[in-house]
This record gives structure tokens, C-alpha cells and sequence, in this order.
């Protein structure tokens, strides 16, 4: 019989065989072909397991799989109805729509996931170091912004165009003018409008006249004062404030960085024709004789924040209250003077309910505080206070020592249910009397809720620890 070599592979070696005979090869094959064969059982006992496993997951559970409705409502309030920069595909519900085609059917297929939209001038810019990839690439900004419009699908949607024409390129301007036109085409659809544009962009606004129904919250700002207030403010420009001459469903306003001295307020038909208006901000007005050509039969909510202390800022507030016939519930006034025409104010708020002040020239030497503390405890023959009955919250900046005995009596007659107290004083709680902290300690043991901050200019201090009277947060 034939000697030969061979070579026999087992198991993924090769095995040479030296002059076996035939009967020896056929056996060393057989136990190769046995070998193999327990290896195939075993990778298809793994297939298997393998293929149960695929299963659970090409026919998800419940708990696997959310309806779009569902996705959608979980979307919402992930977002929390804060706006989103329309050109960072990266936040916002943009996020949403690059997870998986589930998540982005039910992203774009939801109008109002898409209606708060923010542009500022991160929105028009794309610095060339930003990354680009497959799943977020680099868009045009007014495709995007005409992008979440179209989703939003004709729902009423909320802007906030914050621009500022500093250092900007020629082509950056152009992509911003594009994206302002965007909006204007869209003005019916405006509920709230927060708008801050270069000067060059006001003219634009003529497209906005009588063209926005739905809107009813307004903010114009010129430009952001941050903490300097003594530099000269520009009168806001009329094109902006006839843009919103015909507004029938405004309720709020808010002006910051008006300069309305040289502004003829019988051009500003943005209040003047706005009879459903509910809250009005004036901040940094130079002075309020526009207040008293205005009516505003609705109004609930007035702040007033002057630059100074306006002489005639009472007679125009109570001007305009008598003529406006309105309820007033809320008042904040900064730099208040404490006069007799203030007690005349809110002596025409029977329904006042929240009144905040700030005095912050007040000193010592001037009787105000002592008269405001006996006005406010003034009461009928019947038990009821004779100013501001419905008094519920009080948050006043003063120095004084009798606020505390007020403050108890208010609390325990009337219908005050919180005190913010801030005090500037050389010693913790200097000016609050040893009677009126032990008045306050006893209302916080009961649950009234009482904030007090105290600081001093000459003596700083870490906490007011020291002070035995009262135990004081730090500050």
C-alpha cells in the first residue's frame, strides 16, 4: 500500500501526516469532519441567540416605542418654551431631528415646538473654526430661519431680534437684512416681539404697520445701558414707534432706553391706541408728561424706572390713573419720593395689591418715612385701612425704625402676607429697632415671609451673626 505525506487541516491547523496509510488518512479526516461539526453546532446555538435578540429589537415593546404625540409632549417640555437660536442646529428643537427618523417625524411634524425663535448675532455669523460633519452640517442662516417658519406651520410665533450693527462685514449685514425681511413677510403671525436693530434697519418696519394682529406682547430696546446711567440717551426713533401704531391685541409694553424728551409723544400711537393694554415698563424715561395724554382702561401692572427723580412723575401717574378709570394691582416705582402727592397715588388704588419702592435718597433727617409708616397704618372706624386695603405684598428700600411695628400690625389687621426689607446701615440692622426685629422674628417663627438684606458702604461685613437681635443670612 502507497506511503505518502499528507496534510490534513483541523480546526484552522494544518496537520501533516508521514507515511500513513489510507485507512490512517480516512480516519484522521473523519475526526476533522467530527471536530467541525461540533463547531458548527455551537456558532448555530450562538446564531440563534443571536437572531432572538434582533427580534426583541425589530419589534419593540411599548416600552421601546413612543407615538410622535408622545414624543412630541416630551419634546415640549424638554424645551420649556424658551427660545432657540435659529441657526444652531445644535440646540433647540433642532436636536431632536437628527436623533433617528422616528424622533425627526415627530420634531417636524409638531408646529409648536418651533415658534420661539431668538436671533442675535450669533444667529448671522459662522466662524470659520466651527465644525462641520455629516449629521450638523453648515446652512445658510436665512434657510434655516425660513426652515423653522415652515415647520412652525402657520402657528402664531414668538421673536426676539437682538442685533447690533457693531463690526459687522458687509456680507454678515446682508444676511441680516435677509433674515429681518423673513420675519416682516411673517408679522401676522407675531404674538410677542422683543426687537433691538441698527438704525438702518428701522425703515424696514414700515412693512410691519397695521400688520400684526396677533401681537400682544411688545418690547423695544435701543441698546443695553448695563449699569451706566448717566450718559446721554438718544430719543427712540419714530419710524420704530409708528411701526406699531395699530396694534388691537396688545396687552404688554415694555420700553427700555427712551429717551423721550425729544420725542413728540403725540406720535407715539403705540399707547395712545392700545385701549386692551394690561402691563406697562417704562425704564430710564426722562420725564411722564406723556402719561397723562394716555388712557389705559385695562392696565393692572405699572414699573417705572427713571434715570432720576422726575418732579411731575406723581401728578402724571395720578392723571393718568383718573383718566384710564383702570384697576391697578401692581405698582413698582424707583427713585420714589415719598411726597404728599404719592399718598394721592395709591389713595386712587383701592385694589392695589403688590406696591414696590425704591428711595434710595432717603435719610434721616427728612420726615417721609415717618409719614408713610402713619399713612399706612391709618384705619377707619371699622377696623379697615384707609390706604391700600388690599395690600398683600410690600417690598420697600428705606432706613427706618418703625417699619416693624407697621409691618405686624399689617400682618395681623390686613391682608400682607410678605416684607422685603433692605437696609444701608453701618451696623447689621442698625436702623431696625430692637422692637420692630423682635415683631418680625415672631411673624418668620409664625410663617410670614420676611426677606432682610442689610450692607454698608463704610463698614463691610460677612454675616450679620454678630448682631443678637436677628439671625441674618449673609449677603
Amino acid at each position: 500500500m502507497d506511503q505518502r505525506t499528507n496534510c490534513v487541516a483541523c480546526g484552522g491547523k494544518g496537520y501533516f501526516l508521514q507515511s500513513k496509510t489510507q485507512c490512517q488518512i480516512a480516519a484522521d479526516i473523519c475526526a476533522v469532519i467530527y471536530c467541525n461539526e461540533d463547531q458548527h453546532v455551537e456558532l448555530e446555538k450562538r446564531t440563534e441567540e443571536l437572531r432572538g435578540q434582533l427580534a426583541s429589537v425589530s419589534q419593540p415593546t411599548p416600552s421601546t416605542l413612543l407615538p410622535p404625540e408622545v414624543l412630541s409632549e416630551i419634546f415640549g417640555l424638554a424645551l420649556g418654551g424658551d427660545s432657540f437660536n435659529v441657526s444652531d442646529i445644535k440646540t433647540g428643537p433642532w436636536t431632536f431631528s437628527y436623533v433617528c427618523r422616528s424622533w425627526r417625524f415627530a420634531a417636524c411634524g409638531d408646529p409648536a415646538i418651533w415658534t420661539s425663535i431668538l436671533i442675535d448675532n450669533r444667529s448671522v455669523t459662522v466662524g470659520a473654526s466651527d465644525k462641520v460633519s455629516i449629521s450638523y452640517p453648515r446652512r445658510d442662516p436665512a434657510s434655516l430661519l425660513s426652515t423653522v417658519l415652515f415647520r412652525s406651520n402657520q402657528r402664531d410665533i414668538n421673536i426676539v431680534f437682538n442685533i447690533s450693527g457693531d463690526k459687522v462685514d458687509l456680507p454678515t449685514k446682508q444676511t441680516i437684512r435677509r433674515m429681518f425681511q423673513i420675519l416682516m413677510e411673517e408679522s401676522k403671525r407675531w404674538k410677542s416681539a422683543s426687537i433691538c436693530v441698527p438704525p438702518e434697519l428701522i425703515p424696514m418696519l414700515d412693512a410691519v404697520e397695521g400688520n400684526v394682529p396677533h401681537l400682544s406682547k411688545l418690547h423695544i430696546g435701543l441698546f443695553d445701558l448695563g449699569g451706566y446711567v448717566d450718559i446721554d440717551i438718544p430719543p427712540v426713533p419714530l419710524p420704530l414707534v409708528a411701526a406699531f401704531s395699530v396694534v388691537p391685541a396688545l396687552k404688554e409694553v415694555s420700553f427700555d432706553g427712551l429717551g423721550v424728551d425729544q420725542v413728540s409723544w403725540t406720535y407715539a400711537k403705540i399707547l395712545f391706541l392700545s385701549p386692551h393694554l394690561k402691563i406697562l415698563h417704562l425704564r430710564y424715561c426722562r420725564e411722564m408728561l406723556f402719561l397723562e395724554k394716555v388712557e389705559f382702561p385695562q392696565l393692572t401692572r405699572l414699573t417705572i424706572s427713571p434715570i432720576y427723580p422726575i418732579l411731575n412723575m406723581s401728578d402724571a401717574i395720578i392723571t393718568m390713573i383718573a383718566s384710564s378709570r383702570c384697576r391697578l394691582q401692581y405698582l413698582h416705582i424707583d427713585r420714589a419720593s415719598l411726597s404728599v402727592s404719592f399718598f394721592e397715588i395709591v389713595a386712587s388704588m383701592p385694589e392695589l395689591t403688590e406696591l414696590e419702592l425704591c428711595c434710595t435718597r432717603w435719610n434721616d433727617t427728612t420726615q417721609g418715612f415717618g409719614e408713610f409708616v402713619l399713612r399706612m397704618d391709618a384705619r377707619t372706624e371699622s377696623g379697615h385701612y384707609r390706604v391700600i386695603p388690599l395690600l398683600e405684598s410690600l417690598n420697600v428700600l428705606v432706613r427706618g425704625d418703625s417699619v416693624g411695628y407697621m409691618v405686624a400690625l399689617r400682618c395681623k389687621h390686613g391682608a400682607l402676607k410678605s416684607l422685603v426689607f433692605e437696609a444701608q446701615t453701618d451696623k447689621v440692622l442698625g436702623w431696625l429697632g430692637q422692637d420692630g426685629t423682635m415683631r418680625l422674628r415672631t411673624l418668620k417663627d409664625k410663617g410670614f415671609h420676611i426677606s432682610i438684606c442689610t450692607t454698608s458702604k463704610d463698614y463691610p461685613y460677612i454675616t450679620g451673626h454678630w448682631d443678637p437681635r436677628f439671625v441674618q443670612e449673609e449677603h
